[in-house]
């Protein structure tokens, strides 16, 4: 069921004819369908390490700028002919602060959706199968990334899957024998009608584990 039993390497292992700056980029930025999948919980994450950028930025731009103005200040008193050439120097690295520090801001609130992504996608990937699960397909498979949190949720999702597979499997081989049973004599129509209902549940149970059913072209009763 799915690539694990193909016996090829999983999808997040290079390929060897890969190159490396290319394994480099793959590793660095890894390819996502959609980057927000939660918008209330990645915005509020990424809003809050931008806030407190933000108060930290301002504290450093703030003494920054008091600093150059004590500077200019005591320049001025021994040479006040440069006060233009100061007031100029003094606007300029205002505004460099200010887009230095938009650019920080950006740049955080950026990081703080990609990694934010790895709470997110990871839950609802998981959310994703348990659903199936509820839903009777027990086929369905937890898959996570590499750098996915909630990597401890997997393993016991996925024995979850297998236990209902197993169930599943048991309760099929039963109900065939039962079903194989009763049609082998010849049947009133009561007992036509309830091979019947058995083989439909058999086909049910076979859905739900992703398997079509055998090829019975001959069967009694």
């Amino acid at each position: 069921m799915g690539s694990s039993e193909s016996g090829g390497p999983p999808s997040h292992a290079p390929r060897p004819d890969q190159p490396a700056n290319g394994r480099l980029w793959r590793f660095l930025v890894p390819r996502r369908r959609r980057f927000i999948v939660n918008w209330k919980y990645q915005i509020r994450a990424s809003l809050f390490s931008v806030s407190l950028a933000l108060i930290m930025l301002s504290l450093v731009n703030l003494n920054v700028y008091f600093t150059n103005r004590a500077s200019t200040e005591s320049i001025l008193v021994v040479n006040p002919e440069l006060r233009t050439s100061l007031e100029v120097r003094d606007r300029r690295q205002v505004i460099e602060l200010a887009l230095g520090s938009v650019v920080v801001t950006l740049a955080i609130f950026a990081l703080g959706i990609f990694q934010s992504h790895k709470t997110a996608g990871a839950a609802f990937s998981l959310r994703r199968t348990l659903l199936q699960l509820r839903d009777g397909q027990f086929d369905a498979a937890p898959r996570l990334r590499r750098d996915d949190n909630l990597q401890e949720l997997l393993a016991p999702i996925g024995d979850l899957a297998r236990a209902l597979r197993d169930t599943t499997a048991a309760e099929i081989s039963t109900l065939q024998a039962v079903a194989e049973s009763l049609g082998k004599e010849p049947a009133e129509p009561p007992r036509r009608e309830a091979v019947a209902k058995l083989r439909d549940l058999i086909q049910e149970k076979r859905n739900r584990l992703g398997r079509p059913a055998p090829d019975r072209r001959s069967t009694s009763g």
